[in-house]
């Protein structure tokens, strides 16, 4: 079984240990792990400085700020101004960042995101590398829920390259997992070589770890003990909250993966199959499936494999990491079967049957030290980027000419809806104005037809309470005044008094019997 050693190579990229021998790892290793792999020409730092030359009067800072009230106010944003925005990030000081992820987020749960440009993401991309915040701009990347960033082919190559130059091969193969993710271009060579390159660095210095053998039955009581504990949690920190209905449980095994492993496994993988797809019979392309279909744990698809024909020969030391990573899969324990909503894991006569398989592949002759698995590996991905990167270059410098083009052509149609929207504003207010101003000029020559129009209006219940009500108090403040009347008629006495109190009480809406009798 192979392992590396734990001070040695994990810490200085220096030695291999095989068997009870260590070996000097090749020089190609040590190269491509401390250099860039991309070449300064490849960013196309012209097109890339010359992308917003006819944007500069606009100010980043005032457009944040309004795209922000826009937000909170809940009223349409357009992407273009938000890539705008994302292309001006890197005449932003740090501090300003916690602002723009904030304006980023609010964004995301708009309408308008759904049409987000897609220089949106390159910029961004690119604008963090210039800052030095690579780091933080992968951890966005892995939020697609807060921030929904998606990266192309070339703003993957970038941020690849850049992670992989700083030395922290960890962060280049989380970004090569979330590219693996999505489907994988045609033409996307040099990108798919730094992929193998970052996924290649990470797991040569967590295979020491990673290989570290446990049995299938101590490993499955372990889980579960510690599942038990969980569950036995009934501190009084724990809440408990009522929802509408509970999620049926279930593990994707492809986009919920967490464990490093399997993620670095899942891009081999998928990383191998191009190869073989391109190269049948090319070494390079079997080792890496084997190896990503090790470390991802499937035992069924990595024999579904070997069973094909005319496979090509790899070398020793592959077909060791292969059966090391197989040996310390995860199995099921003695009786146990997997459960819904958790991370499946292998049979273990399905591992045995793999282990078997891979043992009696046939074996490339006289395997030395410069022919290991990393070594040749790490050989092909730089093949792959250094044959294609001068078209990639060409191709990016016409996608920034694309950019500029699109952008353009959405401001003008932005321009045009803010117009058109502008105008139609204008029409219904002068429009408004022109009925108020007919009304004022022909109210009193039609106040009998609008009366009887108003009374013959429909209502709502609402409104003709309202009305009821108000003619209802009005009646009684009238026959209030009425009483009063005719009783200070009667207490003067005189029939022509007497008839006048009559007549007060017949004017009134309200009905006698509301009313005391007057005394004579």
């Amino acid at each position: 079984m192979l392992r590396l050693a734990n001070n040695g190579f994990a810490k200085h990229f220096g030695w291999l240990k095989h068997g009870h021998q260590l070996l000097p790892v090749p020089s190609t290793f040590q190269a491509l792990s401390r250099r860039s792999i991309l070449s300064a020409s490849f960013s196309c730092p012209d097109a890339w400085q010359s992308r917003l030359s006819a944007h500069d009067a606009v100010s980043g800072l005032d457009l944040g700020n309004g795209l922000l009230r826009a937000l909170d106010r809940r009223e349409p944003v357009a992407p273009v101004d938000v890539d705008i925005y994302a292309n001006k990030l890197d005449s932003f000081e740090l501090s300003y960042l916690p602002y723009f992820s904030n304006v980023l987020a609010k964004f995301r749960v708009t309408q308008e995101s759904l049409g987000k440009l897609e220089s949106t993401d390159h910029a961004l991309v690119r604008c963090m590398i210039s800052l030095g915040q690579a780091e933080l701009l992968v951890d966005w990347l892995r939020d697609k829920f807060t921030y929904g960033i998606f990266l192309d082919q070339f703003s993957a190559s970038l941020l690849i390259d850049h992670l992989y130059e700083a030395g922290d091969a960890r962060l280049a193969a989380l970004v090569a997992f979330d590219h693996a993710l999505q489907d994988l271009p045609s033409d996307g060579w040099p990108c798919t070589g730094l992929m193998l390159l970052a996924s290649i660095s990470r797991a040569a210095n967590q295979l020491s770890e990673w290989t570290t053998a446990v049995s299938a039955d101590a490993n499955a009581d372990g889980e579960e003990a510690a599942e038990e504990d969980d569950e036995d949690d009934d501190s009084p920190d724990t809440q408990h909250v009522i929802v509408d209905y509970i999620r049926r449980p279930n593990y994707d095994n492809y986009f919920d993966i967490e464990e490093e492993r399997l993620q670095v496994g899942l891009t081999l993988a998928r990383v191998g199959r191009r190869l073989l797809a391109e190269w049948p019979g090319q070494p390079a392309g079997l080792a890496c499936l084997l190896i990503g279909l090790a470390a991802w744990e499937k035992p069924d698809e990595l024999l579904s494999v070997l069973r094909q024909q005319q496979l090509p020969a790899v070398s020793e030391s592959t077909l060791l990491v292969v059966d090391s990573l197989l040996g310390s899969a995860r199995c099921l324990g003695n009786g146990k079967v997997n459960e819904p909503g958790k991370r499946p894991r292998c049979r273990p006569e399905a591992i045995e049957e793999a282990r078997a398989a891979v043992k009696a592949l046939p074996k490339a002759q006289a395997p030395s030290a410069e022919e290991s698995w990393h070594a040749e590996l790490f050989a092909v991905a730089h093949r792959l980027v250094a044959e294609h990167e001068a078209k990639s270059a060409s191709r990016l410098a016409a996608l920034y000419a694309e950019f500029a083009r699109v952008r353009l052509a959405e401001l003008r149609s932005h321009g045009d809806w803010l117009r058109k929207r502008r105008l139609f504003r204008d029409v219904k207010s002068r429009l408004d104005d022109l009925v108020g101003e007919q009304e004022s000029l022909t109210a009193f020559d039609r106040a009998a037809e609008i009366r009887y129009a108003a009374w013959l209006a429909p209502r709502t219940r609402a409104e003709s309470r309202v009305t009821s009500a108000q003619i209802w108090r009005a009646d009684i403040a009238n026959a209030d005044r009425l009483l009063d009347e005719a009783s200070e008629a009667a207490a003067r006495g005189g029939g022509r008094q007497q008839a006048t109190a009559a007549a007060l009480l017949r004017r009134s809406t309200i009905t006698k019997e509301k009313f005391r009798p007057l005394k004579e």
